[in-house]
């Protein structure tokens, strides 16, 4: 993934200069958070990636069962010792908004979800070679090649599965 990709993206998602970015990217992956407060945010391990915007109303009771974290750990690092504990089941523990994006490197599978009632949206992009998402449809077109079928394809997650709560493993 191009780096370059990512920062064209998180920059157009960006609606003001002195929003917190951040990103992680490798050949295999892009992913990156761009926010105006202290919810969004990324992590990476040898076997996953997250990112994430989220308010968490249980997270400390999450944080108490995953003895493996630091408390002053971000969502995105407590997403990922979830994930790699519970798998996709870590979702129905969650109590809060949230959009959540996890590439396992193990796997080489990405895991997409947003709270049950799409409070934190999530619009992704499929093409034949990537899965392009972003919180907001004008962060899919500036990936190169995409804008065509991103015209046509970007979808909202919560539009695809109601309200019953959104996820889209692949």
């Amino acid at each position: 993934m191009d780096t370059r990709e990512i920062e064209a993206m998180v920059s157009t998602l960006a609606l003001q200069k002195d929003w917190v970015t951040e990103r992680n990217c490798n050949a295999e992956f892009g992913l990156g958070i761009t926010s105006p407060t202290t919810t969004a945010s990324t992590w990476k391990s040898a076997q996953v990636a997250v990112a994430c915007d989220a308010d968490i109303s249980n997270q400390d009771i999450i944080r108490t069962r995953l003895s493996s974290i630091r408390w002053d750990a971000n969502l995105a690092e407590m997403f990922a010792e979830l994930y790699l504990r519970d798998g996709p089941e870590l979702l129905n523990q969650l109590r809060g908004v949230f959009a959540i994006a996890i590439w396992d490197f193990r796997s080489k599978s990405l895991l997409l979800a947003t709270d049950r009632f799409g409070v934190k949206p999530l619009c992704y992009s499929a093409t034949t070679r990537a899965i392009i998402f972003a919180s907001q449809p004008r962060g899919i077109s500036k990936r190169k090649g995409s804008k065509a079928r991103q015209q046509s394809s970007t979808r909202k997650l919560s539009e695809l599965y109601g309200c019953s709560g959104a996820a889209l493993c692949l």
